[in-house]
């Protein structure tokens, strides 16, 4: 394998330009961008003419005919056809969340990459982050955990993309400073309408059933987008659950609750709510044990670079202490990167497999079913 590893971006929307293009060319020692693919030829057009990337493709099977050692699947929805057709082509595979939306989707994929001498890595860029790994390393020095409280309050995506340049194609609206279409009406009957047509409504049935009500539905479809970063961050934290005990759906599906029963007396409650039109993402995970709790504060997904404080309690000599640490200003996108270069170079196993992806799948369906309306 060359020293730099030729890569191809399928899907090259808002993320794919707000983060991962940006970093895979500042990882210029490592990654050479030479091919991208996309659905949308005018998006292909202004992208590919930004980053000077001549081999541009509206099927991402073209795209797996070239040259590139690797491949990153950024694109929206399940990513099962895509992935099994990139490990089938012999590609490394850097691929977003979700990794897909049944259990028997990922199961398949986990055969398939089990068969393979790939790297096949999960894009949880929390998982890479320089502070939640300095709180993982906190929270294994605490005896006897009782409580986690995991909570994100979100506004609409737009709010934290106007600032960035996200290049549309001809005839396609800038995103404006407002908030763009984030409403929480406009935002359950576009989630809504997407799992009762088209390609995926299939999997929502499947998931579900097909007289799942819509207000499931659009849970299990914000799960999926959202929740899974943090069951899988929560996971990296204090592994395993032992089950769900309860789920509480309500505004439509745009909030969701859920209690997790951990072995032992640890119990995780994870509360998300869509809160549209301020623009503050919050987004906290504590654990919380009689002798220390460690937060993790993370900050909006789509700001570059900014730190994830973490705040870690302890009492020592007879007094109750804070202590606040910021570890650095790396960016965990960039950090994940990094890693998946490594991995391809020495063969190491990533830290965000994909079996560890359809253990989140499982627990995220466990979550939806836990709903008794």
């Amino acid at each position: 394998m060359p020293s730099r590893v030729k890569v191809g971006v399928i899907g090259v929307g808002s993320v794919a330009q707000i983060m991962h293009l940006p970093y895979l060319y500042e990882l210029d020692d490592r990654f050479e961008v030479t091919a991208i693919a996309d659905i949308a030829p005018g998006a292909l057009a202004v992208v590919g003419d930004f980053y000077h990337i001549d081999q541009r493709f509206t099927d991402y099977r073209d795209l797996l005919a070239t040259d590139v050692d690797a491949v990153l699947i950024l694109t929206g929805g399940s990513h099962t056809p895509v992935v099994l057709d990139a490990l089938a082509a012999g590609k490394h595979i850097l691929v977003e969340k979700p990794l897909a939306f049944t259990v028997r989707e990922a199961d398949e994929i986990v055969a398939a990459v089990e068969g393979s001498d790939r790297t096949v890595m999960v894009g949880y860029m929390k998982r890479y982050d320089p502070g939640y790994c300095y709180a993982q390393r906190q929270v294994a020095e605490i005896p006897d955990l009782r409580s986690i409280q995991i909570h994100t309050f979100h506004p609409a995506n737009e709010a934290y993309w106007w600032h960035h340049r996200i290049m549309r194609a001809p005839g396609v609206p800038a995103l404006d400073q407002g908030r763009g279409p984030g409403d929480a009406a406009q935002q359950m009957r576009q989630i809504g309408a997407g799992t009762r047509s088209g390609s995926e409504a299939a999997l929502y049935d499947e998931a579900l059933g097909a007289d799942a009500p819509m207000i499931q539905r659009i849970a299990y479809a914000i799960m999926l987008s959202s929740l899974v970063h943090d069951v899988n961050a929560l996971r990296g934290l204090v592994g395993e659950p032992a089950g769900v005990a309860h789920t509480e759906l309500w505004n439509g599906g745009l909030a969701i609750t859920t209690v997790l029963r951990f072995p032992g007396e640890l119990r995780a409650a994870y509360t998300w709510v869509y809160l549209d039109e301020l623009r503050d993402y919050q987004e906290h995970i504590a654990v919380l044990a009689p002798s220390a709790r460690v937060r993790i504060e993370f900050p909006s997904p789509f700001l570059r670079s900014m730190p994830t404080p973490v705040v870690v309690q302890r009492e020592e000599d007879g007094a109750a202490t804070e202590k606040r640490v910021i570890v650095n200003y790396e960016e965990a996108f960039k950090e994940e990167l990094r890693h998946f270069y490594e991995c391809i170079i020495t063969g190491r196993q990533p830290v965000t497999t994909i079996r560890d992806a359809r253990e989140d799948i499982y627990w995220l369906h466990q979550m939806a079913l836990a709903w008794r309306g």
